[in-house]
């Protein structure tokens, strides 16, 4: 039976080459997703955190702005970033 041994040193190379490899993975989706015009319900539940539940309640009282085309629904980013902009609560006013 043949023991491998991993030191300190091999560990930490390790752990460093998969963290930069998941930095590298996390910053190319954050990337491709903030470069869309559009966004699907699931691009802008990943994107805020909302429940499908909030989107579809933001659509039905009319807060966000939507496209609707069949049974596609989408968001222009700009309008979901205006939203967000209008809902901000700057620090000083908290």
């Amino acid at each position: 039976m043949e023991i491998d041994l991993v030191t300190r040193e091999d560990l930490k190379d390790i752990v460093a080459s998969e963290v930069s490899s998941l930095r590298e993975e996390i910053l190319a989706e954050m990337k491709r997703i903030l470069q869309k015009p559009y966004l699907t319900n699931k691009e802008l539940i990943r994107r805020t955190g909302w429940s499908s539940r909030t989107l579809q309640y933001l659509r039905d009282t009319r807060q966000i702005p939507f496209i609707k085309h069949g049974g596609k629904i989408l968001y222009d980013s700009s309008d979901i970033n205006d939203f967000l902009n209008r809902h901000k609560i700057d620090s000083r006013d908290a």
